[in-house]
């Protein structure tokens, strides 16, 4: 009987070692496990699943150009950190480095591409102030000449324009604008209570600037208020009526049930709630007043100091927020108030509830800040620079400039384009950039 060759009696038993070694190999493969040559060992890979606006960006991962476009999602990324580029014609690019962890889902999926696009003159003047208002169709305009002060409506993509207002009188310090919530009225003032204030009720077809004695001005509900001397003035900006209540000798100012009074026997300001007597809070020293309401919050102000209550807890559970900063600038349909603050070359985030976070520090002062609709990002303007910045801090806030001014004086944002006052090639006045 013939002998089998010895290589054809090995071959099955290698086929079977082959096998045994392979197949849990293959297992672990499918099933997202690959050895980490930087650690030398097996991990399980990540996810990471990345979307943009607008969708149908080219994905970049490592300097590699993965031929997908967006929204994607990766199953098999080997952990640990990589560069992820986005890009699409027309479009800022974005880039940032994340880390992908085993068995975790890793998102880029918040990431918003600006418009590459140059700024266009829309109205010429010295446009110093711009605001839009809440409805979100017209920019209120404040603008310089040689004599005055005049105030003008700007509707976007129409041929209507107002004619411009004269303020009859000048400000020693410049005005800033304050629109009523249903931006069917406007008052306008100055960081300086012993100016005059000036209202306009926009919503009749030939505005008029009318005048209001000095003061510190807020909106209530329908009504432009001022609490001085012991009385509050009240405008009911439909009517134009004005109507003064006095107030008790204790109580420096008051707003739907809660009042300021002061401290019997101190020099103390303290913050009572009509609704539940027993709910007392001692204000910090100052010169506190009631700034506005962001329900349930309760803002009070002392020059560039915020104070905000939360007025629907008890004592016991009682927050009460400081920050530092001008004017607070309300994300618009935010479950938590959260506003954006600038201390001079500092910007800051308050959600209220919670501590500030400083979002930005620079060596020169900054102009003005506006949240993009999304609530994930923010313009921002210094006196010759506009850029965007990231909200989230994830490895790092994104900062991707925009364009460059002669001069800054303002910015806005009215549905995808952003309004600057300034100066531009020797032009002044009111331009437009497309961001989206």
């Amino acid at each position: 009987m013939p002998t089998t060759p010895l290589f054809r009696r090995i071959l099955p038993w290698l086929y079977l070692a082959i096998f045994i070694i392979v197949a849990p190999l293959l297992i672990l493969y499918t099933s997202g496990y690959r050895y980490n040559i930087k650690k030398a060992k097996i991990e399980r890979n990540g996810t990471l699943i990345i979307d943009s606006n607008p969708k149908g960006a080219s994905v970049i991962i490592d300097d590699h150009d993965t031929g997908e476009k967006t929204p994607i999602s990766f199953q098999n990324m080997p952990p640990g950190w990589h560069t992820i580029r986005i890009t699409k014609d027309g479009y800022h690019s974005w880039q940032k480095n994340l880390d992908v962890r085993p068995e975790q889902v890793s998102f880029a999926n918040h990431v918003w591409l600006w418009r590459k696009t140059e700024p266009v003159l829309d109205l010429s003047g010295d446009v110093r102030r711009s605001q839009t208002n809440p409805s979100q169709d017209k920019i209120a305009l404040l603008l310089r000449s040689a004599s005055s002060t005049q105030f003008q409506l700007f509707i976007p993509n129409t041929p209507w324009n107002m004619e411009p207002i004269r303020f009859p009188e000048p400000s020693v310090t410049p005005l800033d604008i304050h629109w009523k919530e249903d931006g069917q009225a406007i008052f306008f003032a100055s960081d300086h209570a012993e100016e005059k204030t000036w209202w306009s009720n926009v919503s009749q077809p030939q505005p008029s600037l009318e005048s209001l004695p000095p003061g510190n001005y807020r909106w209530s509900d329908a009504d432009l208020i001022n609490v001085r001397d012991r009385t509050i003035l009240h405008l009911q900006p439909q009517t134009g009526t004005l109507t003064r209540e006095l107030l008790e000798p204790t109580v420096v100012d008051k707003e739907n049930g809660f009042t300021l009074q002061t401290s019997t026997g101190t020099s103390g300001i303290i913050f009572r709630n009509h609704l539940f007597w027993s709910q007392r809070f001692s204000l910090p020293t100052g010169h506190w007043r009631i700034a506005q309401s962001q329900k349930p919050y309760l803002l009070f102000r002392d020059q560039d100091q915020w104070l905000a209550v939360n007025t629907q807890k008890n004592n016991e559970e009682l927050y009460a927020g400081q920050a530092n900063g001008d004017d607070l600038r309300w994300l618009p349909k935010a479950k938590t108030p959260t506003a954006l603050m600038m201390n001079q070359s500092e910007l800051w985030l308050w959600p209220l509830g919670e501590s500030p976070t400083l979002l930005w520090r620079q060596s020169e002062p900054l102009v003005q800040t506006v949240w993009h609709g999304s609530g994930s990002s923010i313009f921002v303007a210094t006196q010759h620079e506009i850029f965007s910045l990231e909200i989230n801090d994830q490895n790092g806030r994104l900062v991707t400039p925009l364009a460059t001014f002669t001069r800054i004086n303002d910015i806005t944002l009215l549905d995808k384009t952003l309004y600057v006052a300034g100066e531009k090639d020797g032009k002044q006045g009111l331009w437009s950039l497309e961001v989206e």
